[in-house]
C-alpha cells in the first residue's frame, strides 16, 4: 500500500524519493510548492536525518559502532524519535551513515535545539564527515 507523507526539503538538504506511480486521491492534501502533500490522511510527515561519518581503519569502525550504540541507548526514549540505523557503505567500508527516523521535522528540531543534544551526540562527533557531506534532513514524500 502506498502512503503519501510530508514534503519538500529542509535547510537546503535535498529531497527523498519514493517508488510507485499511483495517482493521489482527490481528497489528498493540497501539498507544498513542489506538489508534494503536507501529510497523509493520518497527519504523518516523517523525517529522516542522515549524518555521514568516516572510520578509516577496522579499529575506527569498531569504535564508531560502539559510539553509535552509546548514543542510541541515550536517545531511546527521546520524544518523536522512531528509531535509527547505522549503515556502512558496501563499496567503501570506511564510510558510514547514521539514519534517524522522526515523527516530524518539529520533533527533530526540538531535540536538535535542546540542551542535551551536543552532549548526547558527542561520542559520534570525532567520526563526522566533512561539512559538505555531513548531514541531510529529508521528509518522506512517498512510500511503496
Amino acid at each position: 500500500m502506498r502512503t503519501d507523507t510530508g514534503a519538500g526539503t529542509a535547510t537546503g538538504a535535498g529531497t527523498a524519493t519514493g517508488a510507485g506511480a499511483e495517482a493521489r486521491p482527490d481528497d489528498a492534501p493540497d501539498g507544498d510548492a513542489h506538489g508534494a502533500p503536507d501529510a497523509d490522511a493520518h497527519g504523518v510527515a516523517e523525517v529522516r536525518v542522515l549524518l555521514h561519518h568516516s572510520a578509516p581503519g577496522p579499529a575506527d569502525g569498531r569504535a564508531l559502532r560502539a559510539a553509535y550504540r552509546r548514543v542510541s541507548a541515550r536517545l531511546a526514549a527521546e520524544p518523536g524519535l522512531l528509531g535509527s540505523e547505522l549503515l556502512q557503505s558496501v563499496t567503501d567500508p570506511a564510510v558510514y551513515v547514521v539514519v534517524s527516523r522522526w515523527t516530524d521535522f518539529d520533533a527533530f528540531r526540538r531535540w536538535e535545539q535542546g540542551p542535551e543534544h551536543r552532549d548526547v551526540t558527542a561520542p559520534l562527533r570525532p567520526y563526522r564527515a566533512s561539512a559538505d557531506e555531513r548531514a541531510g534532513i529529508y521528509r518522506v514524500v512517498d512510500t511503496y
